[in-house]
């Protein structure tokens, strides 16, 4: 049985996501504030947090990067504002999704679903001129140099790669990443993941190009 844990001072919201998950055959695993969110994730060992932003005594921010800095495990970010600078902050820190409060239960458990059903999909490797994607690790390599992703930073990647030389649209990147929600993300979701991606990747030792093609997409080529 798959373990979520669940961070949110709000005990209502705590209670009515717990409900749907359970349904769907998940153990959930309750937190209230920052501190407590750290040691059950220590304890409880889940396979993906459910982390809102303002919390008390750490903050979603903070609880966010600890665990991208030490751990492999997928995030989902609940935020009660929709401004642009929290969800890029968010996506910067590592986060592999977020969701706007308020918020339907029923998008928290599909989004939930769809994350954790990418990354128990098969080890899958690419090579593209001096980098390899490993799918099964969730990382990046640029000869022996380890370049942890997150999931859909590798997803991106993966499609770029699969789709070398040629321009993939936004809307394309949209559509199969987020495929398995019922409200996904706009646009500006993939131009956020991609600066993130151009943070910590040297494409140009990677012997590979990534462009912009202004209100299209991007396009991944060999140099």
């Amino acid at each position: 049985m798959e373990k979520i844990l669940i961070v949110d001072d709000d005990k209502d919201i705590v209670e009515i996501l717990s409900l749907y998950l359970k349904r769907e055959g998940y153990e959930v695993v309750p937190a209230y504030d920052g501190i407590q969110a750290l040691n059950l994730f220590r304890q409880e060992k889940p396979n993906l947090v459910i982390l809102d932003i303002m919390l008390p005594k750490m903050d979603g921010w903070e609880v966010c990067k600890i665990l991208r800095e030490r751990y492999d495990v997928p995030i989902l970010m609940l935020t009660a504002r929709a401004e642009e600078a929290d969800r890029v902050l968010g996506l910067e820190l590592g986060a592999d999704d977020y969701v706007v409060k308020p918020f339907s239960p029923r998008e928290v458990t599909a989004r939930v679903k769809a994350i954790l059903r990418r990354k128990e999909r098969p080890p899958q490797l690419m090579t593209i001129g001096k980098m390899t994607l490993d799918r099964s690790a969730f990382e990046a390599r640029i000869g022996d140099r380890r370049i942890p992703l997150t999931p859909k930073q590798l997803d991106i990647l993966y499609i770029l790669a699969d789709n070398r030389g040629r321009v993939v649209s936004r809307t394309e990147i949209l559509n199969r990443i987020w495929r398995d929600v019922d409200y996904p993300p706009d646009e500006r979701a993939v131009d956020q993941h991609i600066k993130r991606i151009r943070d910590l990747i040297d494409f140009e030792e990677a012997g590979l190009r990534l462009t912009t093609i202004r209100g299209v997409g991007y396009k991944l080529e060999e140099i």
